[in-house]
């Protein structure tokens, strides 16, 4: 379910008119492919930004933890019964698959424990950790990848 106030672009993706921060949500191609990948998996979110991959991901899941620390984010109606909304990661926690949408939440990869990482890499970014391996590149507007510890 996408919330009524999100508007969408030429490029299938979403915005939220109100947002001061400007977010571009994954497209609909990359939220079809989220919800296949999270299929019975407990899934680490890191960025919950408009939400439209969170409840995607909803449908599929067992469960996600989606964590964001921009309080404007938690005025939108992002929930569900298997959805827990945090502001920080709980690197203590193991989650069968984290996906991560924003390039300062790279940073934080190797911290994070899950044996797959769903990420959107847009452009040229490239992403540092030797102890990642590429499984699958996606062709896909903002650049979804899927890698392997």
């Amino acid at each position: 379910m996408i919330l009524p106030e999100l508007r969408k672009t030429r490029d299938e993706t979403y915005i939220h008119p109100d947002d001061p921060a400007k977010r571009v949500s994954v497209s609909e191609q990359e939220a079809a492919i989220l919800e296949g990948l999270v299929l019975d998996r407990f899934v680490l979110e890191v960025g919950t930004g408009l939400g439209v991959s969170t409840m995607r991901m909803t449908k599929t899941a067992i469960h996600i933890l989606t964590v964001d620390n921009d309080p404007w984010v938690y005025r939108l109606p992002i929930s569900g019964y298997n959805i827990e909304r945090a502001r920080f990661i709980p690197f203590e926690r193991h989650f069968d698959l984290a996906f991560l949408c924003s390039k300062s939440s790279f940073a934080k990869i190797h911290k994070i424990r899950a044996p797959l990482f769903a990420m959107c890499i847009r452009g040229e970014e490239e992403i540092i950790s030797k102890d990642l391996q590429l499984v699958e590149e996606f062709n896909t507007l903002n650049g979804l990848r899927l890698y392997s510890r």
